[in-house]
């Protein structure tokens, strides 16, 4: 059974309601498919016009048929594909097309976000067309809404929209890097800007999405109207119930009067950070989180959410008396290198408005230390040393490495270190072992003194510079490329 036979018999879409008769270009009717295999077990997705005609698009001067692809296993989270240039079309289901035809009237439209969403809700007798995205409903050439909707605006006496969004339109996925804001203003930004553009027009607006809570399973319409335990006329009538209230099962629902729009945000969540946790706290907890820019943390003595500025003031530390700034410099070599700045306290306080619980979560230590460790697993930052009772705080300068040391063949580096340790010894031994021996010795015992090694050739272009570029790379920012003037002097 083809993906798209699967999907189709999970909305229980038959074969006479997925066929439609069209007219091609030159108005010969065939018969098509809303939703039909591609030689790739995609789905292939009809687009028609609101009078049931196909969408078209310009392919190099050539009209082609507009097909959208729900793509069967998606890469890298990409679901969909059409055609590069095609644009953006509203996906027109059977019962709109018949109105449209017939100048029947649509009180009610309801505008959904994917196709098999919205010809779940046209089967069950909903005026419902489709958007490619949460977007997806503006000609963005003229900025204005889609032709196609001002056409069953017009045709269809529409007087009101809702438009219908998923359950997780409102959700929080808590991430400690990402701004939890963003998603949620996405959606905000879709229903106010899809309001703004159909004012004009004297319609009244709704926004609905499916109510959380409902099960893991039920996200959009079609998940909602499929599941066994659905009571669907009830659906239908919380759809086109124009009222909020707790006694909705299945939809909320939000007028976009004219002095609602502060009233949308907040149902977001997204007014302050204060509204935000109140909305999503109990899913973030005590942990920091990342709003609008800002990051901010639960305060669970004085019962209130703070500005974190934990991520900022870790930049910064003090050792001893003496503050510094984790800084990126580009070496002499054009590679980047941390280093520690010197800053003064009073330039940092000017920065951050002398901000006392700013000042007060810079990390602070006694000392620098310089203990050097490869190791990943056994290297430390922070060194915590006591002696008769005291302890100190240092701060190791030694950076760490992150490589993933792997077994393994390395032919060029080895043809390399060959050339470069080729000379012999006075015993006659090649120093290719010895070469191989010190690298190793640098690496997993960095404590222990070695020999000096010098490299010389009377030749330019043999690879000692090389060398030293090679042991960058292992060592990094823990090994440094002096050049002849720090030699010069005592």
């Amino acid at each position: 059974m083809s993906y798209c036979q699967q999907r189709l018999n999970e909305l229980g879409i038959t074969e006479a309601e997925n066929k439609i008769r069209v007219s091609s270009i030159d108005s010969q009717p065939y018969d098509d498919f809303f939703f039909k295999a591609d030689k790739n077990d995609n789905i292939q997705i009809l687009y028609l016009t609101p009078d049931g005609s196909p969408c078209y698009y310009d392919n190099k001067g050539k009209l082609m048929n507009f097909y959208r692809i729900r793509i069967k296993d998606p890469v890298n989270g990409k679901k969909y594909h059409q055609p590069p240039k095609s644009g953006v079309s509203p996906f027109i289901t059977p019962g709109i097309i018949e109105k449209f035809n017939n100048r029947g009237e649509i009180p009610t439209l309801i505008i959904t976000e994917g196709e098999f969403k919205a010809f779940a809700g046209d089967k069950e007798g909903l005026d419902i067309i489709g958007i490619g995205g949460i977007h997806n409903y503006k000609d963005k050439r003229n900025n204005e809404i889609d032709e196609y909707i001002l056409d069953i605006i017009k045709k269809c006496k529409i007087r009101n929209i809702i438009l219908l969004f998923d359950a997780d339109c409102i959700k929080v996925e808590y991430d400690p890097t990402n701004d939890l804001f963003d998603r949620l203003n996405l959606f905000y930004t879709a229903v106010r800007n899809f309001n703004e553009l159909i004012k004009p027009h004297n319609i009244d607006v709704y926004f609905s999405h499916i109510k959380e809570g409902l099960g893991d399973h039920i996200k959009g319409l079609d998940d909602l109207l499929v599941d066994k335990n659905t009571d669907k006329s009830l659906v239908n009538e919380e759809i086109l119930k124009f009222t909020s209230g707790k006694d909705r099962k299945y939809i909320e629902c939000i007028s976009l009067a004219e002095n609602s729009l502060y009233k949308l945000k907040e149902y977001f969540g997204i007014t302050n950070a204060k509204n935000f946790y109140k909305k999503s706290g109990h899913l973030i907890g005590e942990r920091e989180f990342i709003f609008n820019k800002d990051r901010y943390s639960w305060d669970s003595e004085a019962e209130k959410i703070k500005i974190s500025w934990y991520n900022q003031a870790n930049q910064y530390l003090r050792v001893g008396t003496n503050y510094y700034k984790k800084t990126a410099k580009i070496n002499a070599h054009g590679e980047l290198e941390e280093i520690l700045q010197e800053w003064t306290i009073g330039e940092i306080s000017r920065d951050y408005n002398g901000n006392r619980e700013f000042i007060r979560q810079i990390p602070k230590y006694d000392l620098f230390c310089n203990i050097p460790e490869n190791d990943s697993k056994k290297y430390q930052r922070i060194h915590v040393v006591e002696k008769d009772g005291y302890k100190s705080s240092l701060y190791n300068r030694y950076g760490k490495l992150d490589h993933v040391i792997t077994p393994g063949p390395f032919p060029n580096i080895e043809k390399f270190l060959r050339h470069i340790f080729s000379a012999e010894n006075l015993d006659g031994e090649c120093l290719y072992e010895f070469g191989l021996d010190y690298i190793q010795i640098m690496y997993t015992n960095p404590l222990q003194r070695l020999p000096v090694l010098c490299p010389v050739s009377k030749e330019r272009n043999t690879g000692k510079s090389t060398l030293l570029d090679l042991l960058r790379h292992i060592f990094k920012e823990n090994m440094t490329i002096l050049d002849n003037e720090r030699f010069a002097g005592k």
